[in-house]
């Protein structure tokens, strides 16, 4: 399922339907067009105990599956707000050091805010990422020199030991986010699920081939469910595409904090 990576949520959507209807419509084929060879019985008890058994083994993965991605999602939501509550508590911290640190470290606290907001909402764009992840980088460099400069400032030992226990855990939990942002549920998983609900409804096509007519309403509604539910799966491992992402309002609201309760600009800096 490499499609999903790239085309639009709509349309991944669409496609599994399709592929699922095109495969129940080959079971329906192959069972008529055994029969008329055959001449055989339309009795489906031979077979009938595969349908519901195909559909259980369906559910299991699809729920093995939308759990991988769920907690994923809920770890990417957990990091946001503890990379948001890490920069506040250095952001209070930075308020004990001896001037002018405090309004330099209170700037490059605000500038690095807004550079984590531009790392997880520049998309997928590898140059825009490669930059916005260089920027956050400098930062962090430029806040630990800032902290040693304090400690050398007269009262700034303390004040600086405190500011850097601070920073290297939101650092540390700066970096788990980064990483969350590129971990996926592994491919395989998601082929081996797609090609099981084709043949679950390959299977439920092949169950009904027998009866005369075909049972529109049911069967597409059936479609409808199980590609919505392996469309859900796809956009919540897609974390920078995605339909379905981590909300920014954590890092927003502290962003706008910043900026509402620090210094001037001239004196904080960007």
């Amino acid at each position: 399922m490499q499609f999903a990576d790239t085309w639009p949520i709509g349309m991944v959507w669409a496609a599994v339907a399709a592929c699922l209807w095109a495969a129940f419509e080959l079971g329906r084929f192959l069972r008529r067009r055994s029969h008329f060879a055959g001449g055989q019985s339309l009795d489906t008890k031979d077979i009938g105990f595969l349908v519901p058994s195909a559909f259980g083994l369906l559910s299991l993965l699809i729920g093995f599956t939308f759990s991988l991605a769920l907690n994923r999602y809920e770890s990417r939501r957990d990091l946001i707000v503890a990379e948001a509550a890490q920069i506040r508590l250095a952001a209070l911290r930075a308020e004990a050091l001896p001037a002018p640190a405090d309004a330099a470290m209170a700037g490059m606290l605000r500038a690095y805010v807004g550079s984590r907001l531009a790392f997880f909402e520049v998309g997928t764009s590898p140059t825009a990422i490669r930059t916005a992840q260089a920027n956050s980088d400098r930062l962090q460099d430029q806040m630990w020199r800032e902290v040693r400069a304090a400690g050398a400032l007269p009262g700034g030992a303390q004040p600086a030991r405190d500011v850097a226990d601070a920073l290297a855990p939101m650092i540390a939990i700066g970096m788990q986010r980064e990483t969350a942002a590129v971990e996926r549920i592994p491919a395989r998983v998601l082929d081996l699920l797609f090609l099981f609900a084709l043949l679950a409804m390959t299977i439920l096509g092949h169950g009904t081939g027998a009866t005369p007519g075909r049972p529109w309403t049911p069967s597409l509604a059936f479609t409808v469910i199980v590609s919505a539910a392996i469309v859900l799966i796809v956009d919540l491992d897609r974390p920078r595409s995605g339909d379905i992402r981590v909300s920014q309002a954590p890092m927003l609201e502290l962003h706008a904090s910043l900026r509402a309760s620090g210094p001037p600009a001239s004196a904080a800096g960007p």
